[in-house]
């Protein structure tokens, strides 16, 4: 059996410092023109001058009178100052012109009106008063954006406000998307899948992942685990103009993987394996002058090597600054070995019990795609360390937002299909609540309520001196703690035959 071992271990850090010296993605400037009701989310080319002063008028900005302020001036509780309207004072909403001649308007409120044809005043105004000027939001000329500002809602209404219709925004980066791998199937063969086949859906994640971005997929059809037919699909994806190449799978460094070979032989390989755990057999190099990034095939793997090195690359292209997800400190509530040398990522529920957060671990398995489904949180172990023990500070990279989490139970223990219908059910109410599950077995769960590290825990434990369910390993494990135990199933067991029966089998006794 043939192996390819990695050139060597690089850390990510380092890792990326070589894709973006190399590609210079900062230098990207391909632009599009498109209409404002299209350009949100996008990223400005170049920037935005206005072509109109907002307002173009001078405006009421009260409902009232308009005037001319010295007309008032003198007038008080006991001398108060009486117009004539429609030649001295003219009635206006918010947002009309000022009438020709006036500078200032009376809110409605601070105005008496004596007839039909007179009002008066007690109070003098000021000049411009409750007057908006040319110009008081925007001048016209004057620059609203800079280049490289990616465009909020209320932004759009300030170009539309000052007479823009279309921008030049930077056109989304195309990344071209190559599956490879001979297990894979496409998601859309409607066919039962045989042994050893494995749905291609990695392509459908990295897709989500570079559209918050950004940017666009254009997805090559899975491609064998064969050098050649890989490095074409590579010419094939540059050929359709895209600015990256991502190649899903055979980065590692077996039999079949050709990925690394590939980026070799069609450009230049800065990279084959980080010091990050998942995703260590990472590529990363330069195709036809793109940079081309290798993905490891396990799901998760992918992710954290995606966030690591293809968001970055991304972001940088669309002049934007590294995203970083907002942290929160946290006790970890299971010690964590590691590997020292590599940086490892964990996925961690998190949760407030009695007043602190704590963070528990999920499992850490490269394929477990569950795991980053049901994570609130990353916990990123430094490669100086063998691991964090329990009950450690932590920090934790969110996944969800705060006020969720501040809503949510955390339930640690023997698992039920029911908590599953609970959670769905506690989410009708508003604002919903959140219930989170940590299947570790009854007895550590009893030991999460113990150690603050849980809101309940899922108990079925059988005491065999006593008969009795659950009390007795309450009272021994929980002994000072204030709980409160709740029925809340009973549950039918039973043991599975094969179809028919054939033995007969009747109860544990047979």
């Amino acid at each position: 059996m043939r192996k390819r071992p990695y050139l060597r271990t690089t850390p990510p850090e380092e890792a990326l410092r070589l894709l973006l010296e190399r590609t210079k993605p900062w230098l990207y400037d391909l632009k599009e023109l498109v209409p404002i009701e299209e350009a949100f989310g996008k990223v400005t080319a170049e920037p935005v001058f206005a072509l109109r002063s907002v307002p173009h008028y001078r405006a009421a900005a009260m409902d009232g009178v308009a005037l001319k302020a010295s007309v008032t001036f003198g007038a008080d509780l006991s001398s108060p100052r009486r117009l004539r309207l429609g030649e001295e004072a003219f009635w206006v909403s918010t947002g009309d012109p000022l009438p020709e001649g006036c500078d200032a308007v009376v809110m409605a409120e601070e105005v008496h009106q004596v007839d039909s044809e007179t009002v008066e005043l007690q109070r003098a105004a000021r000049p411009w008063q409750h007057v908006r000027p040319v110009g008081e939001d925007i001048a016209a000329g004057e620059m609203i954006l800079p280049r490289g500002w990616r465009l909020r809602p209320w932004d759009l209404g300030a170009l539309l406000g000052a007479g823009i219709k279309e921008i030049w925004v930077k056109r989304p980066p195309l990344i071209g998307v190559i599956p490879t791998g001979g297990e894979l199937v496409e998601v859309t063969e409607e066919r039962s899948l045989k042994e050893g086949e494995i749905p291609e859906f990695d392509s459908a994640v990295i897709e989500g992942m570079v559209r918050e971005v950004g940017a666009r997929v254009l997805r090559h059809p899975i491609v064998r685990d064969d050098l050649e037919e890989i490095r074409g699909a590579m010419r094939e994806v540059l050929k359709e103009g895209c600015d990256i190449v991502v190649l899903l799978a055979g980065s590692s460094a077996g039999e079949r993987d050709y990925v690394a070979e590939a980026i070799a032989s069609e450009g230049e390989l800065l990279v084959h394996g980080v010091g990050v755990m998942p995703g260590r057999p990472t590529a990363l190099g330069v195709v036809g002058g793109k940079a081309a990034v290798g993905l490891p095939g396990y799901p998760v793997s992918a992710v954290i090597a995606a966030d690591l090195f293809l968001l970055p690359l991304l972001e940088a292209m669309l002049g934007q600054l590294p995203s970083r997800r907002p942290t929160l400190p946290a006790r970890l509530l299971r010690s964590l070995p590691s590997k020292l040398g590599l940086q490892e990522v964990i996925r961690v529920k998190v949760a407030e019990v009695r007043g602190k957060w704590i963070a528990y671990p999920l499992a850490r398995g490269a394929g477990l795609l569950s795991s980053l489904v049901r994570a609130d949180g990353l916990l990123r172990v430094p490669p100086s360390l063998e691991g964090i023990g329990e009950g450690k500070r932590v920090e934790v990279e969110l996944l969800r937002p705060l006020e969720e989490l501040s809503r949510s139970v955390l339930a640690v223990g023997s698992h039920d299909m029911a908590l599953d219908i609970l959670a769905n059910e506690l989410r009708r109410s508003y604002p919903p609540f959140f219930l989170s599950s940590v299947p570790v077995g009854s007895l550590d769960g009893l030991l999460a309520i113990r150690d603050e590290g849980a809101h309940l825990a899922g108990s079925h434990l059988l005491d065999p001196e006593t008969g009795a369910y659950n009390i007795p390993y309450i009272r021994k494990y929980l002994e000072g703690v204030p709980v409160k135990v709740v029925r809340f199933l009973e549950r039918e067991q039973g043991l599975i035959v094969p179809e028919g029966n054939p033995k007969g089998i009747r109860g544990l006794e047979d």
